[in-house]
């Protein structure tokens, strides 16, 4: 048998002795209302070219910044699935999720793997946005200006198709 060895508080002892953390557990999501024109933010397409946020005016666009590496964010996928058909099918209403992982790559990997059928575009290099965590949500207006953010999740399917709604209705 062998024992596996871990450093721990500036000792190497048995990793069996180590307690055991407790996993990430998701937060609710904390929104918050923002009255702000959004920067002219471009993300890069995994196949080539990109996407810029001025090119959506018009529409009211639900950002969604992820990783494959965040659990909450992983267990949004469903939602996003049904979000992304009930914006298609509004036509007013688009998503776009935005990956901040390193390697392109294991990016299209793990989309396949997970059957992603919604755009995933690539984090913008200057992090215009200033996202901070994730799961995080943006939620803009058809005139461009950030109304809503949701730091935390994941968030169901209701609620982000109820929070897009409002922004409509203003």
């Amino acid at each position: 048998m062998r024992l596996g060895w871990a450093f721990a508080a500036g000792l190497l002892v048995p990793a069996a002795q180590l307690p055991s953390l407790p996993a990430a557990s998701p937060s609710p999501p904390a929104w918050e209302v923002l009255h702000a024109p959004a920067p002219d933010a471009r993300f890069p397409r995994l196949a080539g070219g990109s996407t810029a946020l001025k090119d959506l005016r018009g529409r009211v666009v639900v950002l969604d910044f992820w990783t494959t590496w965040c659990e909450p964010c992983v267990a949004e996928l469903p939602a996003l699935h049904a979000f992304h058909a009930w914006a298609r099918a509004r036509g007013d209403v688009v998503l776009l999720s935005i990956n901040d992982d390193t390697s392109a790559r294991e990016l299209a990997r793990f989309l396949g793997a997970h059957r992603v059928r919604f755009p995933v575009l690539l984090m913008d290099a200057g992090n215009a946005l200033r996202v901070e965590a994730y799961p995080t949500k943006l939620i803009l207006d058809g005139k461009g200006f950030l109304r809503l953010r949701a730091r935390g999740g994941p968030v169901p399917f209701d609620e982000l198709r109820r929070r897009a709604a409002s922004i409509l209705d203003r």
